[in-house]
This record gives structure tokens, C-alpha cells and sequence, in this order.
């Protein structure tokens, strides 16, 4: 079984409904990003290494990669669960570190604005 029937079986489950809606299409777009990245190998077949490989290939977008990490991890958990894996490969990966968001004040955005 590839990534994509485990996680078509996940979004079927009870655990998947409690998701709010905005969470729920967070988890399939990330979804069809792990297809991709996963294609149709099996998910039994699938190592810690694979993820992290991933997170190196697309560390620049970290926000990105920490919410695909996240689905990934539980969608394994999921396959554990269910008997379909023995272990999930994606428990305890680390987040990437994300840079920090000051915002503007709107006096600043007008002088910013106005320069221009």
C-alpha cells in the first residue's frame, strides 16, 4: 500500500472528521506534496531517512515541511493503528526551525509606502 491509499483510508476515519475544516484541507494538500515526494512506494518500505531527505530538499520552506512532517506522522500513526506498518518512521522527527514575524505598525507602512 503507497502513501496515498493510507492516507485516502486516514481521511475516512474518525480521527480525520474531529479535524477542523481549515485542517482538513491543510491535510490534503499536504497530502498530494507527499505523494509527490513519495511516489508509489510502499509504505511499509518507507525509513526515517526518507523523511529527512525530504526535509533537507525542501528546507526552504520550513513551515511547509514542518505541516507536511506533521501528516505524514500521523497518517503513518494511522497505518500503525490499523496493522498495515509495524512502526511509524516519522515519530519524534524534529521541526525545522521557522524565522520569526514582527508586525508592522501602520504608521511604518505608510512611511515605507510613502518612499516609494
Amino acid at each position: 500500500m503507497n502513501f496515498a491509499k493510507l492516507f485516502r483510508l486516514y481521511e475516512a476515519s474518525p480521527g480525520f472528521d474531529k479535524l477542523s475544516p481549515r485542517s482538513k484541507q491543510a491535510y490534503v494538500y499536504c497530502s498530494k506534496r507527499l505523494e509527490d515526494e513519495l511516489g508509489k512506494e510502499d509504505v511499509s518500505n518507507l525509513r526515517r531517512s526518507t523523511f529527512l531527505a525530504m526535509q533537507a530538499r525542501l528546507r526552504h520552506r520550513p513551515a511547509l515541511v514542518n505541516l507536511m512532517t506533521r501528516v505524514a506522522s500521523v497518517t503513518m500513526s494511522y497505518g500503525v493503528d490499523m496493522d498495515i506498518i509495524p512502526a511509524n518512521p516519522v515519530a519524534g522527527l524534529k521541526s525545522l526551525k521557522i524565522g520569526s514575524h514582527v508586525r508592522w505598525e501602520p504608521d511604518e507602512v505608510r512611511k515605507v509606502t510613502a518612499i516609494s
